[in-house]
């Protein structure tokens, strides 16, 4: 769950002391001073060069998240984003509680939307899903036998399933179905699956097959299932992780009255579900983004930047002449806030962002921390989205870095860089963008600086 990989990533860096340096986007850096009567010498730097990119993430962990994202989405700048789950399954009880003389009736999935509702796009059009029964079985990875400990992310903490695996499946779906993705009043969606997978089931638990006894087996039986959405599907929408599948039949009882009844196979361990989430960037300025390379400069994409969750897109800050601000003799920072605009909305079809948080990363792009609130010690801060206005300002998200940026000339943090991303609470179970706004094509992001100089 979400929980698990926020402890996880403050545990892990409870023994960092320091912080990096402060990064980039290509908008001139806003320095204003405090006017003081003693005998204080003031300076204003205008302008510093700054510049900005956009970075694609590797391992991002999307299993125990919680939640099924299922569905697919589009914008117009960034691209499609497609999530489909996978999980295991294992029956509810391994005991045979079907009355004799009962008869099979069917078989099918239920879907119980997530609390609260979520959903990322067009959400007026008729949506299709479709089931399929896994043909390998799911693993987690352990990524620390193939790369150094330098590289692995600073979320990923444990052997994990990221959102780029897939594993096999049958080509055929075994159920599929339309809906009308009302989501205020929607709560559940029932599949109907496949009858002839239902019946043998059936007749595997009344003859007590081996294969019914326990989970081990019934795993290497079922190896469970995934739910994808129709290539023209419009939007994404978050599931419970609590599937069911009821194998439904009828008999009847004692009394002469027929009734009906149902032996539930449920989600196995959460370890083990996960979403998968892919992307496509063709015919956008972004279209090389995670295939032939790692990083776009804001300069090769009009001034355009974005951060995806789900996917690991991120917007990398650099402003260089910060290091040489910092070394000026006589300096003292009282204020350093950090701002990043942008025209989407918390609410409507395609919502930004609750949150922002802002990773520490290494030369290679890896992020192995994060910035924190100031004189805090490890609580990890989130810049919560505060809307725009009539007259035309955007909204924005705004940080406090008055503490990290004294850090930023430290041995220690040499060739470190900021990277804005999704905030901790919705990057790995959510498929919401930010375009960052810009102006002049330069993303607007501005670190405003108040300041002392003694004479």
């Amino acid at each position: 769950m979400i929980e698990i990989f926020q402890k996880n990533i403050y545990l892990f860096f409870i023994s960092f002391s320091t912080f990096a340096l402060l990064s980039s986007c290509d908008k001139d850096l806003s320095i204003s001073l405090e006017q003081n009567e003693d005998k204080l010498g003031v300076s204003t730097i205008d302008s510093m060069t700054v510049h900005a990119s956009t970075v694609q993430l590797d391992y991002l962990p999307t299993h125990g998240i919680g939640n099924l994202l299922i569905g697919k989405a589009n914008m117009a700048e960034t691209g499609s984003v497609t999530a489909s789950s996978y999980f295991r399954v294992e029956l509810e009880s391994y005991q045979n509680e079907i009355p004799e003389g009962a008869e099979f009736d069917s078989l099918s999935l239920v879907l119980k939307l997530d609390t609260p509702r979520y959903y990322y796009g067009d959400t007026t059009a008729n949506q299709i899903l479709y089931v399929h029964r896994l043909s390998e079985r799911i693993e987690r990875t352990d990524i620390s036998g193939d790369i150094g400990n330098y590289e692995i992310p600073a979320y990923v903490q444990e052997p994990s399933i990221f959102n780029n695996q897939k594993f096999d499946y049958d080509s055929a779906p075994i159920g599929e179905l339309t809906f009308n993705p009302k989501i205020k009043t929607l709560d559940t969606l029932n599949i109907r699956l496949d009858d002839q997978l239902g019946e043998t089931l059936f007749d595997q638990i009344i003859t007590n097959d081996y294969r019914m006894a326990d989970t081990e087996s019934f795993q290497e039986y079922l190896k469970g299932f995934v739910i994808r959405p129709d290539h023209d599907n419009t939007t994404v929408i978050g599931f419970r992780d609590s599937v069911e599948i009821r194998i439904n039949y009828s008999y009847t009882g004692s009394d002469g009255f027929k009734t009906s009844e149902s032996k539930k196979i449920v989600t196995g361990d959460r370890n083990y579900q996960y979403n998968n989430i892919d992307y496509d960037r063709s015919n956008t300025d972004f279209e090389d983004l995670g295939t032939s390379k790692k990083e776009i400069k804001s300069s090769e994409t009009n001034g355009d930047t974005f951060i995806q969750s789900g996917t690991g897109v991120v917007t990398k800050i650099d402003i260089p002449s910060l290091h040489e601000f910092m070394h000026t003799p006589g300096v003292s920072v009282n204020k350093a806030e950090l701002i990043v605009e942008t025209k989407n909305k918390i609410d409507g079809s395609y919502p930004a962002p609750e949150t922002l948080m802002l990773f520490i990363a290494n030369n290679n792009n890896n992020p192995i921390s994060f910035v924190t609130y100031p004189f805090s010690g490890n609580e990890m801060q989130n810049a919560l989205y505060i809307p725009g206005n009539s007259t035309g300002k955007d909204g924005r998200y705004e940080f406090d870095l008055i503490e990290y940026i004294k850090t930023v000339n430290e041995p220690q943090n040499a060739g470190k860089t900021l990277m804005l991303s999704a905030g901790i609470n919705r990057l790995f179970n959510s498929t919401n963008t930010l375009l960052i706004a810009k102006e002049n094509q330069i993303p607007k992001i501005k670190l405003n600086i108040v300041y002392t100089q003694f004479e």
